[in-house]
């Protein structure tokens, strides 16, 4: 498996290809609900409101010089001291454990550098994937809301994944401790 690194998201370099991943029609239907976006400078206006009210520490997961993308927090609440975590790998390098392993390092970020004590995650049902992913990242499902997401003619549960900074110290801190010194 090829090294990760992640970038912190620049606009006047990344705009196009952020565009790309997260308007690709064949792959929305793995995170979004739905898509009211119309225009690339629609999009910019969009990420530039979400970046600084919505989520928390965007970076774009890189490999070599290629995006192959996202990782980010999102609705931190300060009081509770958790977030939600979202992960997106582009269709090519998914199914590589890239996404399990850029969630890991995400994680032992938000917990060893911010006020974070739980992290959540979500994904659909049918996005198999991404549920392999949250739980290869050491995350445990702790319920579901049933048939959430009508798609292709059937409804889906949408499955909560849910893991402690305890839990996550417990089950990776030595590894990131040594990997990082």
């Amino acid at each position: 498996m090829k090294d990760i690194h992640f970038l912190r998201y620049d606009s006047r370099k990344h705009m196009d290809v952020l565009h790309g991943i997260m308007m690709n029609s064949e792959q929305q239907y793995l995170f979004l609900g739905h898509n009211n976006i119309n225009s690339v400078q629609e999009f910019g206006e969009w990420i530039d409101r979400q970046l600084r009210g919505y989520y928390y520490n965007f970076y774009l997961i890189a490999s070599g010089d290629r995006i192959i993308g996202y990782v980010c927090g999102c609705n931190y609440n300060s009081i509770n001291r958790n977030c939600s975590l979202t992960t997106y790998i582009c269709d090519e390098w998914q199914g590589s454990g890239i996404g399990a392993l850029a969630t890991l390092q995400y994680m032992d970020e938000l917990f060893r550098y911010h006020p974070i004590r739980r992290v959540y995650c979500e994904a659909y049902e049918y996005n198999t994937a991404s549920v392999n992913t949250i739980r290869s990242a050491g995350l445990s499902e702790y319920g579901r809301y049933p048939e959430y997401r009508y798609f292709q003619g059937k409804y889906y549960d949408l499955l909560l994944f849910s893991i402690s900074k305890e839990e996550f110290e417990e089950k990776y801190g030595d590894r990131f401790r040594r990997r990082k010194g």
